[in-house]
């Protein structure tokens, strides 16, 4: 992203400089002294570690008396009693680190090879410091964004259209049918702020977005990632899924990268790039998560970086053998200009980042420090400011980096100075400052950022987005650099040129000004191309994608590939002929028994398609590419019919089933326990009245091998898979409604796992006296896999909201006020949201209110139905009361699929029954609460008293609390039913 404004605009022409040293060689501004000897500085000699594997900066932060605040004055982020760090971990360590982090009471805890990002507390970080898998811990190396504008949602939502559509041809494309389907794409970015009140508009309805935090900065910090996600919708409406991932790290993305892959993503585009993510030869973290997911089929588009300006590179020069890094003639101050010779004053409380990387990636044996300095326009000489002054001295994980994130306290004029301390002279460096502004000595060259020079990604370039399309003044400009970090031997990059000063609702219109610019607006615009080609050739492989788009490209300045455009503009040229497709038949009807079917497909030649349906009880078990959709229905087990369909192209196979009669079933046994090994085993069915029914089983290790549809009474046969985790697991068949749970022992260990629905009562409600109740809603993944997690909120009569979340491994979502920030309700609204998941969660809600002296509240978990209470148990909650102090509610959730009655009856202290009872009526799913429920069961006062639950309805399962409430107060205290035989 880059700040467009007036003064840019004047400044363009000279700053088009091909290649070399820049506009900066250009005399010293007056009054400005550029060497050296201005310099107002006493250089410290570096004492030896306490602690070797810490770099210098966590040294300082454990001897200093107030740890938290000094890790915050050294740019790191900070937790409750936790500071974040990365660990570079011995060969072959990392998983193992990783799992003891947790153990540890680590949180946020991630991994790229070798590299361990967790939040740790100050006890685990000193035993850190000696653990002998550990080679080296460090600050993590966060993305720093250049100045932004300030967002503007005032815009209507979808009144806005990037006009990269039609200087690409999109709407072409889009006007012959293509616009996405079929396609799953994924943008990681800083934040996307604003996001939830564009679901529907310049965003795609809730049901197709899906969401995760690898930052744990939460989704809002930046409009940046909601305006690129913008530009992608606008090119490809119709994508089937758009996933948006917030990630702040060089682990934080590669983490992001990894779970888009797991979760079938086509194509990704990030709009982050920097100079210490990695040595800028197509290698690091992130550029192997790229490679990755490029092996495994995948497309990522990457913005080329802003930095054509704000950044330096050169061999080690001193020669006035002061230890002092001279940029250009005796420039050892690389400040800030507006035109590469004129000082920019830059305003008070306005971040400077500045970035240092040597080619000395394996093992920095070259010590150097990096400093900023301000002008002292009274003595007439720099003035430190802020410094970064790690050790490198060969250890293992050092890193020749060093960067300063500074925000300034009053304005003036800013420069970066480079001193050796130590070690050998051969080296090439780089230099990245603000990127909007030239550097006293910039070169064009090698600007091209990390993830950018990744040869597997396609780096873009920006163009204005109207003709003529000139190539922006800060576009960074090519080669990479070469193997290690040298500043040759690089290959040509960018690849292709997109679109920037587009409009959109985040930031507004190109008419404004303040236009969504930079090469982060030009990234999207290829992702959004290469789906929307991709959407009309399904068959194609990332590969024809690829080259399609840079073979139309419209080349621009020299002939063929070059390192300011790449290929060229992206355009699309003319979409491919229309296809006509048929489908004979066109519907089926099935019995409640289920079975299978097929119907053939006639496309126009050259036209390609696939079979998808979004219904889970229709499996697809052929047709992609040939002229035949084969399919099976599975049994329906509920009396009600039902109807699905098959989508081919723009032709839909329509499925009606009618409902089952009404049967009586029963399994045996309920469970079985298997060991690490795994084995095969059999259940009976037994039928009372011949019905069909069919069995299922909710995860891959287990396996139905026959019995997958029957009638009358009969058998299922499994098979269970090794288990070859540190965790033990649980898996369910579903026999004819009937829960079948399958528990599997770890190798060399045991914990369990959970079911995949989980229940939880959410509230944004008025209470007494003006205040208002809040839900928060968290889901801690407490497995080591991306949980891929739907969110569905049924409040009201009939109304119902869904969403989509990932949330990474060990990680946690949590939503303050979830009816509002989740799911987007207004007004008041109460009810339970149903969670499902693919790994096992950990579910809790805190329903509270505001005082003058804080907040109050209750905490229920979320609960399953591997927790609940069936027809054959009774449930406690006890003690409830009503006197004048205390009143009761009490509360029912339906965890099973079947409509129940439950009946809640009071006793005293002697244990007689008191009262009338209370009568709960609930479909599959839903909750009730009952507010003062004594009160409603015509108890005048019970000073303590016992609430008995019974679940009246056999094959259901139901989970129920209490809540004694305070009068005085209005606080709550949440108590959950106890379940006996």
């Amino acid at each position: 992203m880059i700040r467009r404004s007036s003064l840019w605009v004047g400044v363009c022409v000279c700053l088009l400089v091909a290649g070399g040293v820049g506009a900066g060689e250009g005399p010293t501004a007056p009054s400005v002294d550029g060497s050296a000897r201005t310099i107002s500085k006493d250089f410290v000699v570096k004492a030896s570690p306490l602690y070797p594997v810490l770099n210098s900066g966590l040294n300082t932060i454990l001897k200093d008396r107030s740890p938290f605040e000094r890790a915050r004055e050294l740019g790191y982020k900070t937790r409750a009693d936790q500071i974040q760090v990365v660990l570079v971990t011995a060969e072959g360590s990392a998983a193992e680190v990783k799992e003891w982090l947790v153990q540890s009471g680590a949180t946020g805890v991630m991994a790229a090879g070798n590299l361990v990002e967790a939040f740790v507390s100050f006890d685990l970080l000193e035993s850190i410091g000696v653990d002998e898998r550990v080679l080296f811990v460090r600050k993590p190396l966060y993305y720093q964004p250049g100045p932004e504008p300030e967002p503007s949602f005032m815009v209507k939502a979808g009144s806005y259209q990037t006009q990269g559509v039609a200087a690409m041809n999109a709407a072409a494309w889009q006007s012959a049918g293509f616009d996405g389907e079929g396609l799953k794409v994924a943008i990681i970015d800083m934040g996307f702020e604003g996001y939830p009140g564009l679901l529907g508009s310049d965003l795609p309805v809730n049901s197709r977005v899906f969401y995760a935090d690898f930052s744990g900065d939460g989704m809002e910090n930046s409009p940046h990632g909601t305006a690129c996600a913008e530009i992608i919708h606008d090119i490809v409406p119709d994508a089937d899924q758009m996933h948006l991932y917030v990630a702040a790290t060089d682990v934080q993305v590669a983490e992001a990268i990894s779970t888009a892959r797991t979760q079938g993503i086509d194509v990704i585009s990030i709009s982050l790039g920097t100079l210490v993510w990695g040595p800028g030869d197509g290698t690091g973290v992130i550029a192997n998560a790229i490679n990755s997911f490029t092996s495994a089929g995948g497309l990522v588009s990457v913005s080329a970086g802003n930095f054509r300006v704000g950044h330096w590179q050169g061999a080690w020069s001193d020669p006035e053998a002061n230890g002092f890094l001279n940029y250009s003639g005796d420039v050892e101050v690389n400040y800030l200009t507006t035109d590469g010779s004129s000082l920019f004053e830059v305003d008070a409380d306005e971040e400077i980042s500045v970035q240092l990387v040597w080619n000395q990636w394996s093992a920095p044996a070259t010590d150097l420090d990096l400093f900023l300095y301000k002008w002292n326009t009274g003595t007439e000489q720099w003035d430190q400011v802020a410094s970064s002054e790690d050790l490198q001295n060969g250890g293992s994980g050092q890193l020749p980096i060093e960067y300063v994130s500074f925000t300034t306290t009053e304005a003036g004029y800013y420069g970066a100075v480079v001193k050796r301390y130590s070690g050998p002279t051969s080296i090439e460096i780089e230099l990245l400052i603000r990127p909007e502004l030239p550097l006293r000595a910039y070169v064009a060259n090698g600007s091209v950022s990390v993830p950018g020079d990744t040869a597997s990604a396609i780096s873009v370039a920006a163009l204005d987005a109207t003709s003529p399309y000139n190539l922006e003044w800060y576009s960074s400009r090519g080669p990479t650099n070469g193997p290690g970090g040298s500043l040759s031997g690089g290959s040509v990059k960018p690849d292709i040129s997109g679109y920037a000063n587009v409009s959109t609702a985040a930031y507004g219109p190109r008419s404004g000004g303040e236009s969504f610019a930079g090469t982060s607006a030009a990234c999207p615009h290829v992702a959004g191309a290469a789906a929307l080609v991709w959407s009309a050739h399904p068959s194609w492989t990332n590969s024809q994608v690829r080259s399609y788009l840079q073979n139309n490209a419209k080349d621009m300045g020299a002939s063929g590939k070059d390192n300011d455009y790449g290929y060229g503009r992206l355009y699309l040229g003319s979409p491919p002929a229309s296809c006509s497709y048929t489908l004979s038949p066109t519907s089926q009807s099935f019995s409640s028994g289920g079975g299978s079917g097929s119907f053939s497909v006639s496309a126009s030649s050259g036209c390609s398609w696939n079979a998808t349906t979004s219904q889970g009880w229709i499996h697809i078990t052929g047709g992609s590419g040939n002229g035949t959709v084969s399919f099976t229905v599975d049994a329906r087990l509920n009396s009600s019919d039902r109807g699905g369909s098959i989508k081919v192209a723009d032709k839909t196979f329509t499925i009606t089933q009618s409902g089952a009669s009404s049967c009586t079933y029963s399994i045996s046994p309920s469970s079985r326990s298997h060991s690490a090994s795994g084995g095969s085993a059999t259940v009976s069915v037994t039928c009372a009245g011949g019905c069909s029914w069919g069995a299922s089983s909710n995860t891959s290790w287990i396996s139905v091998t026959s019995g997958l549809n029957g009638s009358g009474n009969g058998t299922v046969s499994y098979s269970v898979g090794s288990n070859s985790s540190s965790s033990s697991r649980t898996g369910t068949i579903t026999i004819a409604g009937k829960t079948f749970t399958v528990s599997q022992s770890a190798s060399g260990g045991s914990s369990s796992s959970g079911d995949n629905t989980y229940y939880a009562v959410i509230a944004h409600t008025t209470g007494s006296n003006d205040s208002v109740w809040k839900s928060s809603l968290s889901a801690c993944n407490v497995s080591d896999a991306s949980a891929s997690v739907v969110l569905t909120y049924h409040y009201g009569s009939n109304n119902r909201v869904v969403r989509n979340a990932v949330i990474s491994p060990y990680g946690l979502a949590e939503w303050t006020d979830a009816p509002v920030d989740l799911f987007n309700v207004g007004g008041k609204s109460s009810g339970v949201v149903t969670i499902e998941s693919d790994a096992q969660l950990l579910v809790a809600v805190r329903t509270f209110n505001s005082s003058v002296d804080g907040t109050f509240g209750q905490s229920l978990p979320g609960v399953s139905s591997s927790v609940s209470m069936t027809s054959s148990q009774f449930g406690i909650i006890s003690p409830v009361r009503r006197t004048f102090q205390f009143r009761t509610n009490i509360g029912v959730i339906n965890t099973g699929n079947k409509s129940c009655t439950v009946t809640v009856l009071f006793g005293d202290t002697e244990g007689w029954v008191i009262g009338d009872p209370i009568t709960f009526s609930l479909a599959p799913g839903e909750w009730k609460q009952t507010n003062e429920a004594l009160k409603k069961a015509g108890i005048g006062r019970a000073d303590a008293a016992v609430a008995l639950v019974q679940l009246n309805t056999a094959g259901a399962e139901v989970w129920a609390y209490g809540t004694v409430i305070d009068n005085s107060s209005g606080d709550p205290t949440a108590l959950g039913v106890a379940i006996f035989d």
